[in-house]
């Protein structure tokens, strides 16, 4: 099996993606392959719900390609008054209305990077990543804001030109089968009974 199948490094640029992860499968680790493989990344940012933002700063500078710009939204839910936490970090804090908080966090990222680049250029070339949908599923009864808040962060990337990877587990099965008409593309990441790891491309519109 191809050692480098559980990736998305042959999907376009600009390609927004649903991974949907096997349960037994280290979704951290393969989350972060997957955005590290990128072609002609150059500045990644990503909205974390199911890590702390420092866990993923600190995997992600253990991969052999670390020069890119890395900026993480922390979602989860941080320890007041921490000093040590990493300057690239940007933590949200548990409140009502979360979704817009988020989503205008991240805006305000995407604004600052622009500022620090050539203007000619685009702020997100490529990699946009989501880890991961499940605890906004969590968050709430009704899944409709989330649907909503995807498709708005979804628009923003495709109009910044980058590319989209957002994470899901594969036992939300009802809403992977709404969530995937945002996507451009389904990638599902499996274990088989003999412990190797398959893939399945899908094009969801």
């Amino acid at each position: 099996m191809n050692p480098r199948a559980h990736t998305i490094a042959d999907l376009d640029a600009k390609t927004s993606v649903l991974l949907v992860l096997d349960s037994e499968l280290d979704k951290r680790s393969v989350f972060l392959e997957c955005i590290n493989s990128s072609a002609d990344s150059e500045i990644t940012i990503v909205l974390a719900t199911a890590a702390s933002g420092e866990e993923l700063i600190s995997e992600f500078d253990d991969h052999e390609s670390t020069e890119d710009q890395f900026e993480v939204i922390d979602g989860t839910i941080q320890p007041e008054g921490d000093e040590e936490s990493p300057s690239d970090v940007k933590f949200m804090p548990p409140v009502s209305d979360y979704l817009s908080d988020l989503g205008s966090e991240f805006n305000s990222t995407l604004d600052e990077l622009e500022t620090e680049i050539d203007r000619n250029q685009s702020a997100l070339q490529n990699t946009v990543g989501f880890y991961s949908l499940g605890p906004l599923l969590e968050y709430g009864d009704d899944p409709e804001p989330v649907f909503r808040f995807c498709c708005i962060l979804l628009s923003q990337i495709e109009d910044a030109g980058g590319r989209a990877v957002f994470v899901i587990e594969n036992s939300y099965t009802t809403n992977i089968n709404r969530l995937e008409v945002l996507f451009d593309k389904r990638v599902d990441l499996e274990i088989t009974p003999n412990g190797e790891r398959t893939r399945t491309l899908s094009t969801t519109v």
